[in-house]
C-alpha cells in the first residue's frame, strides 16, 4: 500500500520548500519521495530558482506550473464561449 500525504499551505516558493524539509525531518517514518509543487506566479526569478536549488540540495523533487495554470485547466476541460459586447 502506498501512503500519500498532500498538504496545501498557501506559502511562497522558498517557504514551501523549507516547510517540506521540516515536515520530512519530523516525520516518524521518513518519506520515500518528497515533492514540492508550486505555481511560478509573480515570484521573482531569484525566489523561484532559490526554491528549486534548496529543494535539490535537500533531496526534494520539484514541479511547477506557469502563471494562470488554473485558466489552462478550465479551458482544457470545459468549453467556454464569451463575447465582448
Amino acid at each position: 500500500m502506498i501512503d500519500i500525504d498532500i498538504q496545501g499551505t498557501g506559502r511562497n516558493t522558498e517557504d514551501l520548500v523549507n516547510y517540506a524539509i521540516k515536515i520530512n525531518a519530523l516525520a516518524a517514518n521518513r518519506y520515500g519521495n518528497v515533492w514540492v509543487v508550486f505555481d511560478k506566479d509573480d515570484f521573482s526569478d531569484d525566489q523561484f530558482n532559490n526554491a528549486i536549488s534548496l529543494a535539490e540540495r535537500n533531496g526534494i523533487h520539484t514541479a511547477w506550473s506557469n502563471e494562470s495554470i488554473e485558466l489552462w485547466f478550465l479551458l482544457h476541460f470545459n468549453y467556454l464561449s464569451w463575447s465582448y459586447t
